[in-house]
């Protein structure tokens, strides 16, 4: 999956992104999962506990996908942007 351009996300911005499955023509499946990523730690050394919102995106997908889902596209708000690209 390649990565758009990232904005600066802020610490507390929250994240969503959707999977469906959809077998035929009266059936649907679906997941949406949402996450926010704080920092509310003092005293730690910078990098110690970096966790990026595409590091955690990306490790949904590969939960989502090694269990028969498609990936999720995951948006971040406050900016209304998309954080990972999905394969055409």
């Amino acid at each position: 999956m390649s990565t758009p351009a990232q904005p600066e996300w802020a610490y507390g911005a929250d994240f969503q992104g959707t999977s469906t499955v959809i077998p035929g023509p009266d059936t649907y499946s679906g997941v949406t999962l949402e996450f926010r990523i704080s920092r509310d730690i003092q005293g730690l050394p910078e990098g110690t506990t970096d966790l990026t919102p595409l590091m955690v995106a990306e490790s949904l997908n590969s939960l989502l996908v090694d269990n028969g889902w498609p990936p999720a596209q995951f948006w971040g708000t406050p900016v209304d942007a998309k954080l990972n690209e999905l394969p055409s």
